[in-house]
């Protein structure tokens, strides 16, 4: 994977950023990751291809996703599989929609607390029969209950047309 390096040009407290990456007929795999050392930065990304697969890296798996961060992700194509995989510390909803194939949720269930607070995790499902959408929520917590902000924080949204969609967190 040949890493597209986007830098942006955070201004303050809560400053996001957005990028598209759009194309036709071609793969896509990209690396996404919010890695700014300020507190609660934004990354809004929409990834959409045709009859062809996307591979995304959201958070880099060796590095931080700072703290309070967000990550709204729209990913697409048609006739392909998709696969997503998550950093540890993203909290927020997620939907993942196919037709004619598996959309799934692959959690890890090893994954310790980021924060280093001694946290939970938590993984909300709710599948339908068969089994072509998966929609839910997830979560850090001391006592199993979500934060407001947690619960926000992020959205996930992943589709594609008679291929898998798969979402490892």
């Amino acid at each position: 994977m040949r890493p597209l390096v986007f830098t942006p040009l955070w201004k303050g407290l809560g400053a996001g950023s957005e990028i598209s990456l759009i194309t036709s007929n071609g793969t896509i795999e990209s690396w996404l990751a919010v890695t700014h050392s300020l507190l609660e930065r934004r990354l809004r990304a929409r990834i959409h291809t045709s009859h062809a697969a996307v591979r995304i890296l959201a958070g880099d798996p060796t590095a931080s996703m700072y703290a309070n961060s967000s990550l709204v992700l729209n990913v697409s194509t048609s006739e392909a599989p998709v696969a997503v995989y998550l950093h540890p510390a993203y909290e927020g909803t997620y939907d993942l929609q196919t037709t004619e194939a598996r959309a799934e949720v692959d959690r890890d269930y090893s994954a310790e607390d980021p924060s280093e607070m001694n946290r939970q995790r938590t993984v909300h499902w709710t599948a339908t029969e068969p089994h072509d959408r998966v929609w839910g929520h997830m979560y850090w917590s001391f006592n199993g209950e979500p934060s407001p902000e947690g619960m926000n924080r992020g959205s996930i949204s992943i589709r594609s047309t008679k291929s898998d969609v798969t979402l490892y967190c």
